[in-house]
């Protein structure tokens, strides 16, 4: 599967009437996040899985956009009347990038694991669809309005889960045969054209949030099986003068991923952003995880010259692998110049989108030593970091 392009497809666009309250559970706070958010950040977690696309409901674009806007998402498609109407309008807008396979999976399972998704993406192959399912285990008996009419055996039953994976040619294909009908199974539409169904071991963690005992539950799983913890992140780097070559209006120091004016530039083995490096050593810190040479040393010659944001993203993938999410982050600045105050908003909305996490989850303050110091003679740029995450117990 390795040489194969995989998306991600998530369905959103229900109104979840079942669930009641004033917003669709999609977008109800769940330990921090909201669903989708959880969901949305499994997927791209996966270094495997090369886009992700969300399919929504049109009246949802500015719940979607809170909960979700800083995330890199490569599609938000507006989806239809029915769950099939909203896939296939997905899969119509994915067919431009031309994807191998296919993950079509509901936004309100937010548990969703990597080993899960693993398991599914690795059985994938151009005349199979591929689902993951748990054995029934309740007695099961058919039923009318008030008798029951018999016991069903389960020896040989199991409950679907998602996410399915299809060969992405062939289950476009189903939905527009099928056009018209309402299946709420995509794997059902390739039973129908006599394709070839298999499955997977599924996870019973993978709940569907249909019902107030199942977000009960939910709320359970979140807050007895994770901790709160937070790291400490430290970086320096040296002041240097440009290029007498370079001119004047390019003349910038990068700082939280931001290209500012200044009169000089800071030293190091990458692009020197000693604000992105002190985040990525907090959040290492907090995972316990060791630090940022480690995992990106400069002695390694692919990571010279290395925009900083990689290696935020890099660890916050790591952090979605554990299982993790960030609370917050708080970020100090120390040095006599450049001030920030005009271009905090910016940097601050930048940092947010590596990271994945709403704005007003990132705040970055400034301060100078007085001119005391090597940041207070100017030689040099300190900046401190401390994040607060979410993790498995």
């Amino acid at each position: 599967m390795t040489s194969s392009k995989i998306a991600a497809l998530i369905v959103a666009g229900g109104v979840g009437e079942r669930m009641g309250g004033r917003v669709p559970k999609q977008y109800w706070n769940l330990g921090g996040l909201t669903v989708i958010s959880r969901t949305i950040r499994a997927f791209m977690a996966c270094d495997f899985i090369e886009d992700v696309w969300v399919v929504i409901h049109p009246d949802h674009r500015q719940m979607f956009e809170d909960s979700c806007g800083t995330l890199a998402m490569r599609g938000v498609v507006e989806g239809g009347a029915t769950r099939q109407d909203s896939v296939r309008a997905g899969l119509l807008a994915m067919e431009g990038q031309c994807p191998d396979y296919v993950l079509i999976h509901d936004a309100v399972r937010p548990f969703a694991s990597y080993p899960l998704i693993e398991r599914v993406t690795a059985k994938l192959s151009q005349n199979k669809c591929i689902i993951p399912a748990v054995r029934v285990t309740d007695t099961l008996k058919q039923v009318d309005d008030s008798e029951v009419q018999q016991t069903v055996d389960r020896e040989n039953l199991v409950a679907v889960q998602t996410p399915q994976g299809f060969d992405f040619k062939q289950i476009l294909s189903a939905h527009q045969s099928f056009k018209g009908n309402d299946y709420t199974d995509d794997a059902a539409l390739i039973e129908q054209t006599g394709g070839s169904v298999e499955w997977v071991e599924g996870d019973v963690r993978n709940m569907k949030l249909t019902t107030s005992h199942d977000w009960h539950q939910a709320r359970l799983m979140v807050d007895m099986g994770m901790e709160v913890r937070t790291g400490i992140g430290y970086d320096v780097h040296a002041l240097i003068d440009h290029d007498p070559a370079t001119p004047r209006e390019e003349r910038t120091i990068r700082l939280a991923g931001m290209d500012i004016p200044h009169t000089q530039q800071l030293q190091g083995h990458s692009d020197a952003d000693v604000v992105l490096h002190a985040i990525v050593d907090a959040l290492l810190g907090a995972m316990g995880r060791g630090d940022i040479g480690q995992h990106f040393p400069p002695s390694n010659q692919e990571f010279r010259g290395k925009d900083s944001s990689f290696f935020v993203t890099e660890v916050c993938k790591l952090l979605a692998q554990m299982g993790g999410n960030i609370n917050n982050i708080d970020v100090t600045l120390i040095c006599e110049a450049p001030h920030i105050s005009k271009y905090r908003s910016e940097m601050v909305l930048r940092m947010a989108g590596m990271l994945g996490i709403e704005k007003n989850r990132v705040n970055l303050k400034a301060t100078t030593t007085e001119k005391l110091g090597f940041t207070g003679r100017r030689e040099g740029i300190a900046s401190e970091a401390v994040a607060s995450i979410m993790i498995p117990k």
